[in-house]
């Protein structure tokens, strides 16, 4: 009777002693803040005593404590602190090398080349469900003239992942966007008919808006080329996901 009262003692002390630590680990989750925090970096460096880059860099992420912060590390930043990921950026810049070609000013002297990157990265909306990000680039490693890209990241929160446009929206016909784009581009000058997908889209309290880089269907003196498809004309293109985002972009304003 002794060792069976015993081990009901061991076995009550165990299991109160296990209930306590799944309290103690659901303390630890804490609730969604939507604090964003955010870091600059300008700075200039000095390449083979030849090439000089003004680096730009702003990074921002929902408070650490939040899914969404880990989730914007992981998808974005490729589990990098803010430091570590400016880091990578600038030895991503292959503006710089050792073999550019050698020029003198008329004194003897190297001529100096002066090059920039700029990588910006703007929370535009945030939530429980969902982390929008503005990502946008402008850069110069020699030639004519620099160059930009611009793109948008939808986080799923609760999937964990990054959407693809065709999770939010399905084709618009030609026929709409060309009476849309039509308003405020000479269409005839795109370099083809078939435009869609665009290179990113984003949605806002108007409307979806679409996105093309330069290049993509413009020549660079063009430009680039967005529209935002107001949601009566979108609403019937939107995915389950999309309508989802919609709802809680406009019921959060």
């Amino acid at each position: 009777m002794r060792t069976i009262s015993g081990s009901i003692i061991i076995l009550l002390a165990l299991l109160i002693f296990s209930c306590g630590t799944v309290e103690t680990s659901k303390e630890l989750i804490k609730p969604y803040s939507g604090v964003i925090i955010h870091k600059d970096y300008q700075y200039t460096k000095t390449f083979f005593g030849t090439q000089v880059v003004d680096f730009n860099m702003h990074l921002e992420n929902i408070a650490d404590s939040d899914k969404s912060a880990k989730l914007a590390e992981e998808l974005i930043y490729q589990n990098k602190s803010f430091d570590d990921y400016a880091e990578y950026l600038e030895t991503r810049f292959d503006g710089t090398s050792n073999e550019y070609p050698l020029f003198y000013n008329d004194d003897g002297t190297h001529k100096i080349f002066y090059l920039y990157l700029t990588e910006n990265y703007n929370i535009i909306f945030h939530d429980e469900k969902f982390l929008l990000i503005k990502y946008h680039t402008e850069y110069y490693t020699g030639g004519a003239h620099g160059n930009y890209l611009h793109k948008y990241y939808t986080i799923d929160i609760d999937a964990g992942k990054l959407l693809e446009i065709d999770d939010l929206i399905v084709q618009i016909p030609e026929s709409v966007l060309s009476r849309i784009l039509s308003a405020d581009y000479d269409t005839d000058s795109f370099f083809q008919r078939d435009i869609w997908p665009p290179d990113t889209i984003t949605f806002n309290t108007e409307g979806v808006e679409l996105f093309w880089n330069v290049y993509t269907i413009t020549p660079y003196a063009m430009g680039p080329v967005s529209a935002v498809i107001p949601y009566p004309t979108a609403d019937s293109y939107l995915t389950n996901k999309g309508n989802q985002l919609k709802k809680q972009i406009i019921n959060k304003d």
